[in-house]
């Protein structure tokens, strides 16, 4: 009778060896493990991040573990993933770590000029960036080891929070380093550059030129009808103002509400007419909604003008 008294091993990546995970990005691992030759098999595994151990995830020698809501980490920053196998026999391996970073859903926001310091090769700085449909994006990037005479590399990445990179490294690809020249935003919304060492020195400085070129700096929303929704695309801390005319309207009537939450707005009233006076759009970059309740066609008028870069 053969007993089984080893433990398995293994190693695991985190989405196809990604350095960071993006805040509504599947979190998955590709393990590979082995129980030995006259081992019982590995049949599952439990995963720790910023928190205690996950229940058991069904395993075998080579497989991937799609990591569920309540067992992914709770915070952003730079974490250790910790996997344990173990094999039909009961028995369980030591812990197995990978570094990566859990990038924050509103990390800081990228400024025209921006700088760091990567002080270990896991390290990945974020930033959040809000573009609308048809802005052009341009980043310049310049990078150098703190010690004198050693070598650094450092690259980009430009992703949506859904875990699309739209950018790695550079682009166009004929860029001779890491840099983005005049990428095109194909969607209204929240973008996020990230910064990585990719080789060299272990510790180094980098600083970053962004530009943006918008595709617009305001747009007028103008219309008369049955109206309960109007719709126009924003980004974040764009400003909106503009009337709203309807037979009994009062300011109690409309909400205006972005994709992040409803936001609070200053007006004056007038009989049958709302003046919404000028309004910090600071629920996010997408489709905004104003919701107005009338009893009759509703007529409005409103202009939504954005920062400028």
């Amino acid at each position: 009778i053969l007993v089984d008294l080893t433990a398995p091993t293994g190693t695991f990546t985190i989405n196809d060896g990604s350095r960071y995970v993006l805040p509504a990005e599947s979190l998955t691992l590709d393990v590979s493990a082995t129980d030995g030759a006259d081992g019982s098999g590995v049949v599952s595994g439990r995963v720790r991040f910023d928190g205690g151990w996950s229940d058991a995830y069904d395993l075998t020698a080579s497989s991937r573990i799609r990591v569920a809501d309540g067992d992914r980490p709770a915070s952003g920053g730079h974490l250790t993933a910790s996997l344990v196998l173990a094999d039909e026999a009961g028995n369980e391996s030591s812990p197995v770590d990978v570094r990566f970073a859990s990038i924050s859903r509103s990390p800081e926001r990228a400024l025209k000029r921006l700088q760091g310091t990567l002080d270990f090769p896991e390290e990945v700085e974020s930033f959040a960036l809000d573009l609308v449909h048809g802005d052009v994006l341009s980043v310049k990037l310049k990078y150098k080891a703190l010690v004198k005479g050693e070598f650094a590399d450092v690259g980009i990445d430009l992703a949506r929070a859904d875990g699309r990179r739209l950018v790695i490294d550079k682009f166009p690809s004929s860029l001779p380093k890491a840099g983005i020249k005049r990428y095109t935003a194909p969607e209204t919304g929240r973008y996020y550059l990230l910064f990585y060492r990719t080789g060299g020195a272990e510790t180094c400085r980098w600083s970053a030129k962004v530009k943006v070129k918008q595709s617009r700096d305001s747009k007028k929303v103008k219309g008369e009808g049955e109206v309960e929704v109007i719709r126009f695309p924003a980004a974040h801390g764009s400003t909106l103002k503009g009337t709203l005319s309807a037979e009994g309207i009062t300011a109690e009537d409309i909400r205006i509400v972005g994709p992040e939450g409803e936001v609070p707005f200053e007006f004056r009233e007038r009989t049958g007419k709302v003046v919404i006076r000028p309004t910090i759009l600071d629920a996010g970059t997408g489709t905004w909604e104003i919701h107005v309740e009338a009893d009759g066609p509703v007529k409005h008028k409103l202009t939504c003008a954005r920062l400028k870069p």
